[in-house]
C-alpha cells in the first residue's frame, strides 16, 4: 500500500478519523495456535506487536482511504459497464466481477490478506446473466471457488464442456443450477483454500511468494455451511510433500447464524478443543485429508 485513487473519492467518508469504524475485534481470535497469526502483509507501518494491536488512528485512517479506493473501483466497473449498454452488448453478454482474496483491515489484528481466516478468504463475486432470468437481482449462499468460474463461463456461454469435449480435468465445478434456481445450494458443500509459512520457528512471519524449497508450515482450511476448520500441518520442503501425521494446531470457528458478514463473531473464538465439537472436527479434516490427497 498505499490505496492510490483521486481525493474526490475521499468526500464519501467522514473527516473526522473517530467516525471511521474499527474493527469489531482487533485482537487474534482465542486460543488461536500462533500459526495462524502473521505480522501485517503489505500494509507498512503499523507498529504491531504479536496480539497488540494497531495504532487506532492509524487504522482509522487506513481503513478511510481502503473504502475510498473501493468506490473508486466501483466508479470504474460502472465505466465498463456503461460501455456495454453504449454498444448495445448488455443483454448478450456475460459479466463476472471478482476478488482474487478478502482483505483485513485490522480484524483479528492483522492487515492484508494472506491467512485462513474468513475475512481474507471469502471473495466478492457477482455475476450477471441477463438470459437467466430467474438469477436476476438474486443472492444466493451457495458454497463456490475461484476454480468454478471457467466451467461455469463456459456453461453460460453455451460452450463445449470443457472436461467432455477437451478432456480438461478441472478442479472446478459449473455453477449454471444455481442461475436456473439460485434457491440451490446443494452444488457444492465444501470451499478449500490453503496457505503456506516459511519457519517453525518464528510462525509469525510470512512471505508473500512462498518458496516451495523453503516452506516448513502448510495451512489447509474447509469452509462448510455451518463451520470453517482449519489444520497447521508441518511440511516437507525438500519432497515438497504435507506432513499430515505432523499436526502443528487447528481451528474450529462457529459460523452457525452467520448473516454473511466478513468481521463474524465466531471467528473470534477457536472451538476446536471443545469436546462438543469432536465429531465435527473429525469430519472435518478428514475432508482436509482427502482433499490434500486429490492435490
Amino acid at each position: 500500500m498505499p490505496w492510490i485513487f483521486p481525493e474526490e473519492f475521499l468526500q464519501f467518508y467522514p473527516q473526522d478519523l473517530a467516525d471511521i469504524p474499527l474493527a469489531n475485534d482487533t485482537y487474534a481470535p482465542v486460543a488461536m495456535p500462533p500459526y495462524a497469526w502473521h505480522f501485517p502483509a503489505d500494509v507498512q507501518g503499523m507498529g504491531i506487536k504479536a496480539n497488540g494491536t494497531a495504532n487506532f488512528t492509524r487504522s482509522r485512517n487506513f481503513r478511510r482511504g481502503y473504502y475510498a479506493a473501493v468506490s473508486y473501483t466501483d466508479y470504474n466497473i460502472g465505466v465498463l459497464l456503461k460501455s456495454l449498454d453504449d454498444f448495445g452488448f448488455t443483454d448478450n453478454t456475460a459479466v463476472i466481477l471478482f476478488g482474487d482474496h478478502g482483505w483485513q483491515l485490522g480484524e483479528h489484528d492483522t492487515w492484508a490478506k494472506m491467512t485462513n481466516f474468513e475475512v481474507a478468504l471469502r471473495t466478492p463475486l457477482i455475476i450477471r446473466a441477463p438470459w437467466m432470468k430467474n438469477s436476476v437481482g438474486r443472492v444466493t449462499s451457495v458454497l463456490a471457488e475461484a476454480v468454478d468460474f471457467y466451467p461455469t463461463l463456459a456453461d453460460l456461454a453455451g460452450l463445449p464442456d470443457p472436461l467432455t469435449s477437451a478432456g480438461q480435468h478441472l478442479n472446478g465445478t459449473s455453477l449454471l443450477p444455481v442461475f436456473v434456481n439460485p434457491d440451490e445450494t446443494s452444488v457444492k458443500s465444501a470451499a478449500y483454500s490453503q496457505f503456506a509459512k516459511p519457519y517453525l520457528n518464528t510462525p509469525y512471519s510470512f512471505w508473500p511468494t512462498p518458496a516451495r524449497l523453503e516452506t516448513e508450515i502448510m495451512g489447509y482450511t474447509v469452509r462448510v455451511d455451518n463451520w470453517r476448520y482449519t489444520c497447521w500441518f508441518q511440511f516437507n520442503g525438500t519432497s515438497v510433500t504435507v506432513m499430515t501425521d505432523h499436526i502443528l494446531g487447528t481451528e474450529l470457528y462457529d459460523h452457525t447464524g452467520d448473516p454473511g458478514e466478513l468481521d463474524w463473531a465466531g471467528e473470534h473464538v477457536n472451538v476446536a478443543g471443545d469436546r462438543d465439537n469432536t465429531a465435527t472436527v473429525k469430519q472435518l479434516h478428514a475432508l482436509v485429508l482427502n482433499y490434500i490427497q486429490l492435490k
